[in-house]
């Protein structure tokens, strides 16, 4: 990043200041950040968990079409 010559944005700086261990978060802003991300993650696995459940469909019913798509989709 930044090596090619074009302008650093302000988010790659960042990211480049990060990598090089050059960026430091007051602690308030870490603990605030930290509860960020585990409560996204949360949120993660909670969609994931709905995704699981969504993707196993029943009930196709006795007629020829619904045994027809059963047999296709699983």
């Amino acid at each position: 990043m930044g090596n090619s010559g074009e302008p650093v944005t302000h988010w790659q700086a960042m990211a480049i200041a990060a990598d090089r261990g050059q960026l430091y978060l007051n602690p308030a802003a870490a603990v605030a950040c930290s509860k960020a991300c585990d409560e996204y993650i949360l949120k993660l696995k909670q969609h994931r968990d709905v995704a699981t459940v969504l993707a196993n469909v029943s009930g196709w019913g006795d007629f020829a079409s619904g045994k027809a798509l059963e047999k296709n989709l699983l």
